[in-house]
């Protein structure tokens, strides 16, 4: 019997015995608590919920179990429900500081990374809450103000510089900077604390994919999202490296698993139009192209993927309005010079579908003055700009 094994025997057990007590002394708060707290051990979660909405509905106003609920609804990614009840317990005097972490950490989560800076920079005290610091460097990477997020997260491996996921949040700023050395020489630190440090395999991974070493982003990837199911970036990332080997179904389902856990990210909607482009589904392109213009209109590269199915479509008209647009918003739309490159081959859709994916794979484009070597992987790739969330 492993020592798990019989923690996890000695838990149950704890379990039933509280159970009985709780039979012959049902409204007793303390056996609840500890009941909920074996819950959460056992990793029976909604078991534990219901005991602390329960203790709730008997104290209605005491701290700890309105903190208690908020900290299981977080462990479970019910931040919005957690918010209400870390604002609750603030507006009844309640301030403590690891109340306004856990407030400012689930309005990053919720896509509110200001507010997480206000509450960080005037609420907490960072020299009594270290890892505040961590999470402050973090709020200005979702910001997108990522040499402010570089500036703090060095101060926050200087204050906890055995921290692998603060050095791993440090490794992904920088990456998402474009200073690929030092973002893969933070990584590398991480990993030696934490070989399973999730942003620093999102890191090494993405340089794998930069380089060309497919294999190797995919070992890092498949081991990021077996271990993070819930990682956006990783199964992304992962859908990259499925293209760049044509394994194109994969990838498809890899994206949409990303696009599940970040609904907003227009990157990740063009990804997934050029894999359904890649396998001649025009009609799924389009439409997750028109999903990613509801969300955000004013990506050029978005109406570039569209002018592509348009011209695949033969629908010329659509094409060259779509190409316009594009241009206006980004001059230098890759998706829109492939279009265009389209338009004038005068090929659309009377290539064979088995000829569509060479094409797509190994294509030159004129930008500009310029020939560019460009495929749906260098396209794919250009689109994931850095997230704003995950």
């Amino acid at each position: 019997m492993t020592n798990q094994t019989l923690k996890n025997s000695e838990l149950l057990q704890a379990k039933e015995r509280y159970l009985g007590f709780l039979k012959l002394d049902p409204n007793n708060i303390q056996l609840m608590n500890k009941l909920a707290e074996l819950y959460v051990s056992l990793g029976d979660k909604p078991e534990a919920e219901n005991l602390y909405r329960h203790m709730i509905a008997i104290e209605p106003d005491t701290p700890e179990h309105l903190f208690d609920l908020s900290t299981l609804l977080m462990s479970q990614g019910s931040y919005d429900e957690a918010i209400v009840l870390l604002e609750q317990l603030i507006n009844n005097g309640v301030n403590a500081q690891g109340i306004l972490y856990n407030l400012a950490y689930a309005k990053i989560e919720t896509g509110a990374p200001q507010k997480a800076i206000d509450l960080l920079e005037n609420q907490i005290d960072l020299e009594e809450l270290p890892q505040g610091m961590h999470l402050l460097a973090q709020a200005y990477h979702h910001s997108n103000n990522l040499d402010k997020a570089i500036e703090l997260g060095k101060q926050a491996v200087a204050k906890t510089p055995q921290h692998s996921n603060t050095i791993g949040a440090l490794s992904l700023s920088y990456f998402d900077n474009n200073e690929y050395v030092e973002a893969e020489q933070w990584a590398k630190e991480a990993i030696k604390l934490d070989e399973n440090n999730h942003q620093a395999m999102v890191v090494l991974s993405s340089i794998a994919i930069e380089e060309q070493r497919f294999d190797d982003a995919q070992t890092y990837l498949e081991k990021t999202v077996t271990r993070y199911p819930n990682s956006g970036r990783g199964w992304f990332s992962l859908g990259l490296t499925q293209m760049a080997t044509q394994n194109i179904d994969a990838a498809i389902e890899s994206i949409k698993k990303g696009l599940q856990l970040m609904p907003t990210f227009l990157g990740g909607y063009n990804a997934l139009a050029w894999a359904y482009i890649g396998k001649n589904q025009l009609d799924d392109a389009e439409n997750t192209l028109l999903a990613a213009n509801k969300i955000d209109g004013n990506l050029g590269d978005t109406y570039g993927a569209l002018a592509v199915v348009y011209a695949l479509k033969e629908q010329l008209d659509n094409c060259q309005k779509n190409i316009v647009i594009a241009k206006r918003l980004d001059k230098n739309s890759f998706s829109a010079a492939f279009a265009q490159g389209l338009l004038a081959s005068g090929k659309g859709n009377e290539d064979a579908s088995e000829k569509i994916m060479e094409k797509l794979f190994n294509s030159t484009v004129q930008l500009g003055l310029e020939q560019t070597s460009m495929s749906i992987l260098d396209i794919a790739k250009k689109s994931l700009s850095p997230p704003k969330n995950k």
